[in-house]
């Protein structure tokens, strides 16, 4: 259920011994809050077995289903104990809802978590909410990766987080895998790309140029976006120049040549981006036909697409993203000394 590192804690800015004090009291802690809560659940067992060794726990992992009861009164020691040293929550398949999931999202701003990953949670709206208000909450927001998939969070799920987005200086990955983000949902995306804005004057550049997104990774496979959202999502990745790889696999955008071209054009002119997925979109002949002309750059060093094209369109796509790729240096033998 949870990692340890060895050696000296790391995290909380002491030696071994404040670690350990730290640990003992997050243990302490959590079995106070279950003896109130009245917690029946093995979450109780796990928490207190991992807490009671030697080294800091640097890693919470649940994949099983928890109760509410349980989920609640592990978020409560987390926010009371302060203990610096855990960097990542991963919860896969818990099933505990969206009041759990918003409660998880809202003790973000208590930790030093540097990844977190929730999904197939039922985590909603309250969720996206509460997660939104984190990542725009300045020097509380300490996330680099989240990825929150397969749980129903919408078009206006994808809003509120895009929107704390924003101005986000920590976060370089996003995954948002068959979230229920439709058409509309491509708008908020794409502006989530945007540069820097000046937060004194919105809708303007930073004052300072050096000062840019760290987002590098985002992926959206599995959402409807279709055509319009694809469209609009590529109006932000135009403007974009930080991003260096994009996932859009099964997002329904293949039947209108509008669609891809707008992409392609996006994906030449963001010139950070180095893999671009359009696997499950059937675009067409015609469509891989304008990939190739509008695309066509020299870094992009990745394409994943769908086969069901002529086979010289498919050899002459993966040709010239395999010319991109850096060549690799011949090793030369040496010479043996005499």
């Amino acid at each position: 259920m949870a990692k340890k590192k060895g050696g000296k804690g790391k995290g909380g800015g002491g030696d071994d011994n404040q670690e350990a004090e730290r640990r003992d009291t997050f243990c302490k802690n959590f079995k106070a809050f279950c003896a109130e809560y009245k917690v029946q659940d093995e979450l109780k067992a796990d928490v207190e077995a991992a807490f009671s060794k030697d080294g800091p726990v640097t890693k919470m992992f649940l994949t099983q289903k928890h109760d509410s009861i349980s989920m609640h009164a592990l978020c409560d020691c987390i926010k009371g104990s302060r203990y610096d040293y855990l960097k990542s929550l991963v919860f896969l398949n818990c099933g505990f809802g969206d009041k759990v999931a918003t409660n998880l999202a809202e003790t973000l701003k208590y930790t030093n978590v540097e990844c977190l990953e929730l999904k197939d949670c039922e985590a909603g709206l309250g969720f996206s909410r509460a997660l939104g208000e984190y990542l725009s909450s300045g020097r509380h927001a300490k996330l680099q990766k989240l990825a929150i998939d397969f749980n129903p969070i919408g078009t206006e799920g994808a809003k509120l987080i895009s929107k704390g987005l924003a101005n986000n200086l920590v976060l370089k990955e996003l995954s948002l895998q068959y979230c229920d983000i439709d058409s509309k949902g491509g708008k908020y995306l794409g502006e989530m790309l945007w540069p820097l804005q000046d937060p004194e004057n919105p809708g303007r550049p930073h004052p300072n140029p050096e000062m840019k997104k760290p987002l590098e990774v985002l992926n959206l496979c599995g959402n409807p976006l279709e055509c319009a959202g694809v469209g609009m999502l590529a109006q932000g990745l135009a403007r974009n120049r930080t991003l260096k790889a994009l996932n859009l696999e099964n997002t329904s955008f293949g039947a209108n040549v509008l669609a891809t071209q707008a992409l392609s054009e996006a994906c030449a002119l963001c010139e950070t981006l180095q893999s671009i997925n359009i696997y499950g979109n059937l675009i067409s002949n015609l469509g891989a036909e304008v990939l190739l002309k509008y695309m066509r750059c020299e870094h992009i060093t990745d394409i994943q697409l769908t086969q069901f094209i002529d086979k010289e369109l498919y050899s002459n796509i993966k040709d010239w993203v395999s010319e991109n790729k850096p060549k690799k240096k011949s090793k030369k033998g040496k010479k043996k000394k005499k």
